[in-house]
């Protein structure tokens, strides 16, 4: 993969989610064709890929299949037989442990083998029963347009359990996204800036979502690693409330992914007041009142879970790109690359 500058890869996502819809319909029907009837799926993946699968999971379970998200180093020296189909995700395609555990798969003659990359181009592409095209070539550190073209052919894959009339019902809500999506990347960068400036002061950030939103809260903690290297952890909303959020306290941060009608949202957010320390809520709901210390950024309306994580992960990029640009941050480069992790490097 060629990495670029990270702004550029946030502002190209809109057109790389247009140009990969309807090859993804395709690709649906080929997998309708090959999996099978009550099956298990595993969504595996390593670093973003890993929250990519954690989105997609609960997609799958609302069509009724069985499925869950493996962080494929669970898998990195061990031959477990765990589903009947594996998706597995890697935006270059080259990183090793997920290449690992395949070409395991492929060797015990295991499971139905999709591949989720960025384009149809990597080692993983080449060992798997249908390889599937999600976003390009091109993509930032940290990963922006891998990520939401992933959320995207994860949402069209998961259909393939249900008739074709879903999958074309799915293709007409997301041709809406990319038009929505540039209004929104367009109109929120001054909408976070006074706050990504704030939490880029602040000496670690708590991520918290609802049940929908604690993947994007988990990549949006590792954008925060990534750009402005700040460090912080992810939790689901009710799950914070048994115990991490008791090292909160003002000169932290916290970054709410969710509306307040989730009970869990509701009570950190009171808490969140009342400790008044920085605090940025995503929501399709604003309704901070004026003097608060937590900054509502608006999420626009949506129709489907990972259409909104799309719309929640370009805040938090936007959210993040600032941050990095106040601390003088935006290399675009590890400051400790790891190229034991990959097969094949990218071009930088």
């Amino acid at each position: 993969m060629k990495k670029i500058p990270y702004r550029s890869a946030i502002a190209m996502q809109p057109g790389v989610l247009e140009a990969n819809r309807m090859q993804l319909v395709a690709a649906t029907a080929r997998l309708r064709a090959l999996r099978g009837e009550g099956t298990v799926v595993a969504l595996v993946g390593i670093g973003a890929s890993y929250y990519t699968a954690m989105a997609a999971v609960r997609e799958f379970w609302k069509v009724g299949v069985r499925a869950f998200a493996v962080d494929v180093g669970q898998l990195w020296e061990d031959d477990f037989d765990i589903a009947d189909v594996y998706i597995a995700i890697s935006a270059s395609g080259e990183s090793l442990e997920t290449v690992a555990a395949v070409e395991r798969l492929r060797k015990r003659n295991q499971g139905l083998v999709v591949s989720v990359t960025a384009e149809l181009d990597g080692t993983l592409t080449t060992m798997v029963d249908l390889a599937v095209a999600s976003a390009q070539l091109e993509d930032s550190v940290p990963a922006t347009t891998s990520y939401t073209g992933g959320l995207q052919a994860l949402a069209f894959l998961s259909s393939a359990w249900e008739p074709e009339a879903a999958t074309a019902r799915l293709e007409e809500q997301w041709a809406a996204v990319p038009g929505l999506l540039e209004t929104l990347l367009n109109s929120s960068v001054d909408a976070v800036a006074e706050i990504g400036d704030q939490l880029a002061d602040v000496s670690s950030i708590d991520f918290v979502g609802t049940p929908d939103s604690a993947p994007g809260a988990a990549e949006g903690a590792l954008l925060y690693r990534e750009a402005p290297r700040l460090p912080g952890g992810w939790f689901e909303s009710r799950a914070y409330l048994h115990g991490p959020m008791e090292s909160l306290q003002q000169g932290q941060g916290i970054v709410i992914v969710g509306d307040e009608a989730d009970d869990g949202i509701a009570v950190v957010l009171r808490q969140v007041r009342q400790i008044g320390c920085v605090a940025a809520h995503l929501t399709t709901t604003p309704s901070e009142s004026s003097g608060s210390s937590v900054t509502a950024v608006a999420v626009p309306p949506s129709e489907g879970r990972l259409i909104r994580a799309v719309y929640e992960m370009a805040l938090l990029q936007l959210l993040s790109a600032r941050s990095a640009e106040k601390l003088e941050l935006t290399s675009g480069k590890f400051r400790y690359p790891q190229p034991q992790v990959k097969i094949k490097q990218a071009i930088v």
